[in-house]
């Protein structure tokens, strides 16, 4: 089964510095084992995961010690400040997009992986899949005519667009790994809250936010209002 990487998005955006600014920047594989765990509610290994910080791995080596409590007490507050409510994970990959036009017009995407598609990150000695509930309703997305024109005029010669997806994950299986070449994944489920397709310019294609996501985030800024 193939994987799903994410990192020629993330190098793409760094030749285009002030495009890139406006743009939520990905949840890297740290993050995603925090969230995990925290949803899992099983406890880190918080010196372990400081022996993979960049600090750390950069520290002179009579300030390894010193680095790595520091790094461990950062480990224990960002865990402890871990909303787990919406702990949203933002990933960024690219696919093949195509447009059928006509009076049913469709925007084809195609992850080119096969099914079930998931998106893998490795910290720590671990390795960490994320799926995306029903994102295979993505390979057809319906458009109105106005709009298959738009997007079909500015797609590449190659077809090749960035997707950025905002996932809420709510379930985990901690107990039982999903293996993929020999490689044990520990999943976690998620609700698709945003999705945006830029092309290589980073215009804006398409979009859509799922309308629990755009409740739910009224009534987190209402709560923190009345706070």
């Amino acid at each position: 089964m193939k994987r799903i990487f994410l990192a020629l998005f993330v190098l793409a955006l760094s030749s285009l510095p002030a495009a890139a600014q406006l743009l939520e920047e990905a949840t890297n594989s740290r993050e995603v084992a925090m969230i995990f765990h925290k949803i899992s509610n099983i406890k880190p290994d918080y010196g372990l995961w400081a022996s993979y910080t960049q600090e750390y791995g950069t520290a002179l080596a009579e300030s390894k010690e010193e680095v790595l409590e520091e790094e461990t007490l950062k480990m224990q507050l960002a865990y402890a400040n871990l909303n787990v409510d919406y702990p949203k994970i933002v990933v960024r990959t690219s696919v093949k997009a195509n447009v059928k036009q006509g009076r049913n017009a469709v925007l084809e995407l195609d992850f080119e992986a096969p099914d079930p598609i998931y998106f893998p990150y490795h910290f720590a000695e671990r390795d960490y899949a994320v799926i995306a509930e029903n994102i295979d309703v993505l390979k057809n997305i319906p458009l109105g005519v106005l709009e298959a024109s738009y997007i079909r005029n500015k797609l590449p010669l190659d077809k090749k667009v960035y997707l950025v997806m905002t996932a809420i994950p709510y379930k985990t299986d901690a107990k039982n790994p999903f293996v993929v070449e020999d490689t044990p994944f520990w999943l976690m489920l998620s609700k698709i809250a945003t999705l945006e397709i830029y092309n290589r310019d980073l215009e804006s294609l398409w979009s859509w936010k799922a309308s629990w996501y755009t409740k739910a985030m009224m009534s987190t800024e209402n709560n923190t209002r009345l706070q």
